[in-house]
């Protein structure tokens, strides 16, 4: 009991760091662990359909579940690190944000207010996102182009929403 105790402690302490450390960034998370790997869900989901557009598995050979699998699961740390670090910083001072500032997208100043003010909300997108990353895990390890192309499809719907919600709110 002990020892899993201790495991769990490490674990927690491994995710939120330790007291006064660093934020996580979340350009550096989504730029490292999200997007890279969303876009091999994407195009693998895409392959696991027929001409036709229908499911189907046997267009993935084992290589490709296997990838789906690592792809789903660095998706996975990403979102749940974003989920669960009490700290979060938009992006470093340097970092250039696709589309910061131009027109229908905000400045990272407007980005931080906006996720620090809805914190809560934030957290609740970030957690949908893991959600939906289980979901594609399930199907993956399943070998199911059903239930895959249907939980791709949310962690599509996530990431849009929490993008229109957070990275492109509404100028007023």
């Amino acid at each position: 009991m002990k020892l899993v105790l201790a495991a769990v402690s490490g674990i927690l302490m491994a995710v939120a760091g330790p007291q006064g450390s660093q934020p996580v960034v979340v350009h550096q998370v989504m730029k490292q662990a999200i997007l890279p790997h969303n876009q091999v869900l994407a195009d693998l989901s895409t392959q696991a359909m027929d001409d036709d557009g229908k499911p189907d598995a046997s267009k993935l050979g084992a290589a490709e579940w296997q990838k789906l699998i690592g792809a789903a699961t660095a998706m996975r740390e990403g979102a749940m690190k974003l989920a669960t670090t009490p700290q979060l910083a938009v992006a470093l001072a340097g970092d250039k944000l696709q589309d910061e500032g131009s027109p229908g997208s905000a400045t990272r100043e407007q980005m931080q207010k906006g996720i620090d003010a809805d914190r809560k909300g934030f957290t609740e997108q970030s957690q949908a996102l893991v959600d939906a990353l289980d979901a594609v895990l399930a199907a993956a390890n399943a070998k199911d182009a059903t239930k895959l192309l249907e939980a791709s499809g949310r962690v599509d719907e996530t990431c849009q929403s929490c993008h229109a919600r957070f990275w492109y709110p509404p100028q007023g």
